[in-house]
């Protein structure tokens, strides 16, 4: 796997997680 693709699916993972809690709030 070359480097690059590794930062942007890990950029991707975090973007996601962070994008993913306040809706998990609003939520409950």
């Amino acid at each position: 796997m070359m480097v690059k693709q590794f930062i942007q699916s890990l950029k991707r993972v975090t973007f996601n997680y962070y994008t993913e809690i306040p809706t998990r709030k609003i939520d409950s």
